[in-house]
């Protein structure tokens, strides 16, 4: 079943996947039949029902909460949230664009599994606080399980394999030491398929012995197996690990070559505006959209449709290529790696952005070929 909207929350659109509503009445039953009885006998059946539907309903609401997270957090690092979808096994954010900065990639993989850890301990101490009410006795059972399933939540998340939050962090990391965004999401890869395999095996290794940890071991395998079989490899084209030596006419070109003034516009620059930026650059073929000094996207100029009010007051962001890691270069990699970028984006230029992410310089093929032949 195809995922529906049900509202919109800080603009972002939620939606629910068809597996959703199967989990959610199956959760309900599981704690007003099981949960609370066992916890507190002798109620109201009606009474379980009630207080299991506003558990499963806030058990929900912190899993929208961590992807909620994920998404504010993202908005920060001038990335655009299409919109939050709540599954079977959880939720998932899609974001527009990966993050252009291993920081940004960091923050934003580690903002969910903060949100969880710190909704757990707040559920926790207000555990404390209900456990001598004897007013409405099932809030203690309710604010404990609500508790542990958080923290249990956010601790699953930091598992160090992909595409779990921990795999994001773990290459965030490796993206930070490496300085290549593409080697760090194989190595990732490669790695959480090992854990994949791993777990699988540990299952079946324990499984007369420690039965219950078998088949949890099982579980995790085969639902990390199956997220991994949706995630493809980058490509690896022209990103070496290690990058050319200092006295080499392929090292990092001095800041001085690419900071220099170059044309961009706003993401929401309305279309109209762009036809006075071709008179005025008309050689110009390709500009990057920027906002706050970070990369949005690259837009091609002449292939920009100007036909009057249709699309006047349109924003070019909704003709830009949203970023990807072909758009950009770190200032300080060697020049090949620019050349490399400039040809496989298909705009025949890319941003040059510092170590804190922000675009500062703009530069293309013609531009990158001339220095090196200077060189």
């Amino acid at each position: 079943m195809k995922p529906r909207q049900i509202f919109q929350i800080f603009g972002i659109p939620v939606r629910v996947d068809g597996s959703w509503v199967l989990i959610f009445f199956t959760y309900i039953w599981i704690i007003s039949t099981v949960y609370l009885p066992g916890f507190t006998p002798g109620l109201s059946r009606w009474l379980y029902f009630v207080f299991g539907t506003l558990t499963t309903i806030l058990f929900f609401t912190s899993i929208l909460l961590h992807e909620l997270a994920h998404s504010l957090v993202a908005r920060r690092e001038g990335i655009r949230i299409h919109h939050i979808t709540l599954y079977l096994f959880g939720g998932i954010a899609r974001l527009n664009r990966e993050p252009s900065t291993p920081k940004g990639e960091f923050l934003i993989a580690v903002a969910g599994p903060a949100a969880s850890l710190g909704l757990g301990g707040c559920f926790l101490l207000v555990e404390l606080g209900t456990a001598s009410s004897h007013t409405v006795p099932l809030l203690q059972p309710i604010f404990h399980h609500l508790g542990w399933i958080n923290i249990i939540l956010g601790g699953f998340n930091l598992f160090p394999a992909f595409p779990l939050d921990g795999g994001r962090i773990l290459r965030a990391f490796l993206w930070f030491r490496t300085g290549h965004h593409t080697n760090a999401t194989n190595v990732t890869l490669t790695l959480s398929k090992w854990v994949g395999w791993g777990s699988l095996g540990c299952g079946v290794a324990t499984w007369t012995s420690a039965p219950q940890f078998a088949l949890s071991s099982l579980f995790f395998g085969v639902l990390l197996l199956s997220f991994l079989a949706t995630v493809k490899p980058t490509e690896s084209t022209a990103l070496p690990l290690t990058p050319a030596p200092p006295e080499s006419h392929l090292a990092a070109p001095p800041a001085k070559w690419f900071a220099t003034t170059f044309v961009s516009l706003e993401p929401e620059t309305p279309v109209s505006e762009v036809e006075v930026l071709r008179k005025q650059f008309p050689t110009c073929q390709s500009c990057p959209v920027i906002h706050n000094q970070r990369l949005y996207g690259l837009l091609n100029l002449k292939a920009l449709p100007l036909n009057g009010s249709t699309t006047g007051t349109t924003p070019v962001r909704e003709f830009m290529e949203p970023v990807q890691e072909s758009f950009f270069v770190d200032s300080r990699s060697p020049l090949h790696q620019w050349e490399a970028a400039a040809l496989r984006n298909g705009f025949g230029a890319i941003a040059v952005l510092d170590a804190d992410g922000l675009v500062v310089g703009f530069v293309n093929l013609e531009q990158i070929r001339l220095y090196l032949t200077e060189k």
